[in-house]
């Protein structure tokens, strides 16, 4: 029996894992989609056994999220129009 898995992101449904795969809802655009994605793919994970259950939506959240921000790592900051200060001896 194929178990289905609702994926809520802000107390609401945005995806479905079912069987081998996910289905994410059209209107859901930008950083909530890939998180929906990362979500879907934990639960995934879960039903398979290669993750330890149960599923949960924030232990999804925190998957996805820190998935996302390991593949994109943030770069420093520089103001537009900044000079580095010079190093001076002591």
């Amino acid at each position: 029996m194929t178990q289905i898995q609702i994926i809520k992101l802000h107390g609401r449904p945005v995806a479905l894992a079912l069987g081998e795969q996910a289905i994410i809802a059209d209107h859901i655009t930008g950083e909530d989609r890939q998180v929906a994605a990362g979500m879907a793919l934990y639960a995934l994970e879960v039903q398979s056994g290669e993750r330890a259950g149960p599923y949960t939506h924030d232990n999804a959240e925190r998957y996805a999220r820190d998935a996302i921000a390991s593949r994109h790592p943030v770069a420093p900051r520089v103001r537009r129009g900044a000079h580095p200060r010079p190093v001076t001896a002591a």
